[in-house]
C-alpha cells in the first residue's frame, strides 16, 4: 500500500473539525492513555488518506462545476426561448452549492447529482426535439402564410375587378335612372294631357249627356287622339289560363303608343278596388303575351279611396279631374 502524503498540523486540525468519527477515535486513544506512536501514525495515515480523497473530490467537484458552467453557457446561447430551462439550471446550481456544504455525504450526493444530470440531459434532449418540432411548425406556418398571402392578393384582384364591374353597372343604372326619369316626365305630361282631355270629356258629357260607359270610353279615345297626337289602339289577347276572369276568355285593353313607349289605359266612369285588380291582371297578361313592359294608368272621374291605395301598391297611376 503506498504511503499517504504527510499532513501538516493545520490540515490535521481542519480534518479533526470535519470528521467527527476521527475526532472521537483520537480522543478515545488519548483518554485511554494507550495511544502508541504506531496508533498515532495510523491516525495520521488515515488523515492523509482522507485529505487525498478530499482533494480528489474537490477536483472532481471542480471539474463537475466547470462542466456545469460550460453547460450553462451553452444553454444561455439558446436565448429567451429557454428561460424555463435556465431556471432549472439555476436550481441545479443552488443544489450543487448545497452539495458542496455537505461533503461528508459526498457519495450519496454525487449519485443524486449524476441522476439529476441524466434527467437534465434527458430534458435537454426533449427540449431539442421540441425545438425541432417548433421549427418544423414555424416552417409549415410560413408556407401557409405565403399561400394565404397569395390567396389574399388574388382575391384583392378579384375584388378590384368586381369593383370595376360594379362601377360600370352603377353607370348603367344611372343611365337607366335617367331614362326612367325621362319616361316619368313623359308619363306626367301624358297624365296632364289626359286630365285636360278629361275636362273636355266632362264638358262633352254636360253638353251631350254622355253617361253610358261605352259612350264615355269612346269619347275619351277620340279626345286622346285629338289632344296630343297619340295613337290609340285596341289590343286584344286571349287568356288561355283564365288568370284575368277566372276562366279562359278574350281580353281587351286600350293602348297608347307615343315615341315608341307603350302606355296601357283603362277608361271607366267609376273605379273600384276590384277594377284596379282586374286591370293589373290584364296588364300582366299583355306583358306576358308581348314580352314588353308598359306603364299603366286608369282614368276616371269617380274613384274609391281603397282603389287609390291598391293602385299605388301595384304601380298603377289613377288620374281624375272631377272639380
Amino acid at each position: 500500500m503506498p504511503r499517504a502524503k504527510k499532513t501538516s498540523a493545520a490540515e490535521l486540525l481542519e480534518e479533526l473539525r470535519r470528521d467527527p468519527a476521527l475526532r472521537d477515535e483520537l480522543l478515545r486513544l488519548l483518554g485511554d492513555g494507550v495511544a502508541t506512536r504506531a496508533d498515532l501514525g495510523r491516525v495520521f495515515d488515515r488523515l492523509g488518506e482522507h485529505a487525498t480523497i478530499l482533494e480528489r473530490l474537490v477536483e472532481a467537484v471542480s471539474l463537475q462545476g466547470r462542466r456545469l458552467e460550460e453547460l450553462t453557457l451553452q444553454v444561455a446561447e439558446q436565448g429567451k426561448r429557454l428561460e424555463e430551462h435556465s431556471r432549472v439550471l439555476q436550481e441545479h446550481s443552488r443544489r450543487l452549492e448545497e452539495h458542496s456544504r455537505i461533503l461528508e455525504e459526498h457519495s450519496r450526493r454525487l449519485e443524486e447529482l449524476t441522476q439529476r444530470l441524466e434527467e437534465h440531459s434527458r430534458r435537454l434532449e426533449e427540449l431539442g426535439q421540441r425545438l425541432e418540432e417548433h421549427s418544423r411548425r414555424l416552417e409549415e406556418l410560413g408556407r401557409r402564410l405565403e399561400e394565404l398571402t397569395l390567396q389574399v392578393a388574388e382575391q384583392g384582384k378579384r375584388i378590384e375587378e368586381q369593383g370595376k364591374r360594379i362601377e360600370e353597372q352603377g353607370k348603367r343604372i344611372e343611365e337607366q335612372g335617367k331614362r326612367i326619369e325621362e319616361q316619368g316626365k313623359r308619363i306626367e305630361e301624358q297624365g296632364r294631357r289626359i286630365e285636360e282631355a278629361f275636362r273636355r270629356v266632362e264638358a262633352m258629357g254636360a253638353r251631350w249627356g254622355l253617361h253610358a260607359e261605352s259612350a264615355f270610353r269612346e269619347g275619351m279615345r277620340s279626345v286622346l287622339a285629338e289632344r296630343f297626337g297619340a295613337r290609340v289602339e285596341r289590343w286584344e289577347g286571349f287568356d288561355d289560363e283564365g288568370t284575368v276572369y277566372g276562366h279562359p276568355s278574350p281580353v281587351e285593353l286600350d293602348l297608347v303608343v307615343q315615341d315608341g313607349e307603350p302606355l296601357l289605359i283603362e277608361v271607366k266612369s267609376h273605379v273600384s278596388r276590384g277594377d284596379v285588380a282586374a286591370f293589373h291582371r290584364k296588364a300582366r297578361l299583355y306583358e306576358q303575351k308581348t314580352g314588353k313592359r308598359a306603364a299603366k294608368m286608369m282614368v276616371s272621374p269617380s274613384v274609391e279611396e281603397r282603389a287609390f291605395q291598391i293602385a299605388e301598391k301595384l304601380g298603377i297611376e289613377i288620374s281624375t279631374s272631377l272639380a
